[in-house]
């Protein structure tokens, strides 16, 4: 549950980022646009549209980009279908198409980009600084990737700058692993061991000599 919390958190923060930048370089945008067209169904997490431009952009914001496949196909159908149902329902008048990725700008999502390369060449070419060039000033097609960076969620813990030891809470880890959970540290005080007392070890000699001492006294 705290990973699925994370993923909205983190699709929400970013579909808030994309309309709010938007929105400063003049485009209008909806929110979850959704479509069934002759079996083709699903949803766009944001469309907008730039009248002045005459330009249409249907953007997928991916927190969770595992299923590659799947998410490659869904987009391209959006691409196919969502351009001409608009132009019919809204009346929206473009003469350019972009579509866009929006990914978190997360060193594990931009390994994923990596590590296929060659599919995202192939399907959405341009990088953030030519999407970035185009929606401010939007000509002829785009197809792209646009990592966005995403801000510290409410309550995590930072860990302080102090040089006094630490030790880990049991039940937490650090992330790699998959989860989430942010690392809890607690300060340990550290004391000197009190000595405690020597005892003393008594040998034979010493018991015969003490038993001679107490004979003569009597």
């Amino acid at each position: 549950m705290a990973i699925e919390r994370q993923v909205d958190w983190r699709h929400a923060t970013l579909v808030e980022s994309v309309v709010g930048r938007l929105s400063r370089l003049g485009w209008e945008s909806v929110v979850e646009y959704s479509f069934n067209h002759y079996g083709d169904r699903g949803s766009v997490d944001v469309l907008s549209w730039n009248s002045e431009a005459r330009a249409l952009l249907v953007v997928e914001v991916k927190s969770d980009l595992r299923n590659l496949q799947q998410t490659l196909h869904a987009l391209d159908v959006k691409r196919r279908v969502v351009p001409r149902l608009v132009r019919a329902e809204n009346g929206w008048k473009f003469d350019f198409v972009g579509v866009v990725m929006v990914l978190a700008d997360l060193r594990a999502e931009r390994h994923r980009i990596e590590r296929h390369e060659s599919t995202f060449d192939a399907g959405l070419p341009a990088r953030t600084v030519e999407v970035k060039r185009w929606l401010a000033r939007p000509v002829g097609p785009l197809r792209g990737l646009w990592f966005l960076p995403i801000p510290r969620p409410v309550g995590a813990i930072r860990q302080s700058a102090g040089h006094g030891r630490v030790r880990r809470v049991p039940g937490f880890t650090d992330g790699r692993s998959g989860d989430l959970r942010p690392n809890v540290v607690r300060s340990v005080s550290v004391s000197r061991p009190v000595p405690k007392p020597q005892r003393r070890l008594c040998t034979g000699l010493e018991t015969a000599a003490d038993e001679k001492d107490a004979s003569s006294r009597e």
